[in-house]
């Protein structure tokens, strides 16, 4: 059976970032990553994306997790034909599914 890709997104530009972030490293460590593809992807107070690729997600709530060596700058594309697109040295694109869309919206 074929793995579903999931997008974890966290953090943000708001006053409940940290907030977010505990509650993303609650998801990392419960989801089944043998029946999924997870890619967790958090959001600067600054505004950066960052494609987190460290499996540690301890490092979230302190915000370590910003300096991992193998993170890169990430955006979302909804072009479709789009999965991780690299832009340049550092930045990627991430395509969005429809069902990563009403994840993310079943979970607001």
């Amino acid at each position: 059976m074929r793995k579903l890709s999931v997008c974890v997104l966290f953090g943000g530009i708001s006053p409940e970032h940290e907030v977010s972030l505990r509650s993303a490293e609650s998801v990392l460590n419960n989801i089944d990553h043998s029946k999924y593809n997870v890619f967790p992807v958090g959001i600067t107070k600054g505004g950066d994306w960052i494609h987190f690729t460290s499996r540690d997600y301890s490092l979230l709530p302190s915000g370590q997790w910003e300096q991992e060596p193998g993170n890169r700058r990430a955006a979302i594309s909804p072009v479709r034909s789009m999965r991780w697109v690299r832009v340049s040295r550092s930045i990627w694109l991430l395509r969005v599914t429809k069902s990563m869309m009403r994840s993310w919206m079943r979970s607001k």
